[in-house]
């Protein structure tokens, strides 16, 4: 058996979870690493913009208080209507959490990467299972999710996860 096909030569990410035979995809020293060790990708290494904190303010004004402004700037007696307006926030934010992801893991299988987890929400777990024989996990507060990608071949690897990771994204927008 060969050095590469060995279970102990794959690299994974001890923050996404990405695993690759390729060292140089990681930082912090892979070569001089131990194999198995886990590293940090080097997508998951980029620098973000905005702390966590930012987002979340970030999130709550886009979601809730921005249909908010716009309702009572652009219907006269809205008043009323504020209280549907929050329960609608409440119930969509899930909703385009799950579209979000699943854009992630079609762009993840067009691309040939492996799509090896959904993650669904933020908390404890509430749900473990599989839906359409992949596995997903369902937690306590559907404000966010992760699709955990993998590969089995290095062919344009970095790309690849590039590509899937910011497919989605919407400009000017910091990516979870």
């Amino acid at each position: 058996m060969d050095e590469s096909s060995s279970p102990d030569s794959i690299y994974r990410c001890n923050r996404c979870g990405i695993e690759s035979l390729e060292p140089t995809c990681f930082l912090g020293g892979a070569t001089q690493a131990p194999r198995g060790h886990a590293l940090t990708c080097v997508t998951c290494a980029q620098t973000d913009q905005f702390g966590p904190g930012l987002r979340v303010v970030g999130g709550v004004f886009g979601a809730i208080v921005l249909p908010l402004i716009f309702l009572l700037a652009l219907v006269p007696n809205a008043k009323t209507s504020i209280v549907a307006v929050i329960v609608a926030a409440f119930v969509m934010q899930p909703l385009i959490v799950v579209l979000h992801e699943l854009g992630h893991f079609g762009t993840a299988r067009l691309l040939g990467l492996q799509a090896s987890l959904i993650t669904l929400g933020a908390g404890h777990k509430l749900w473990s299972g599989r839906v359409f024989a992949v596995p997903t996990r369902l937690q306590g507060w559907p404000v966010l999710g992760m699709t955990y990608l993998g590969s089995t071949s290095l062919r344009w690897l970095r790309t690849r996860v590039w590509l899937t990771r910011r497919a989605i994204a919407l400009p000017g927008r910091a990516q979870f």
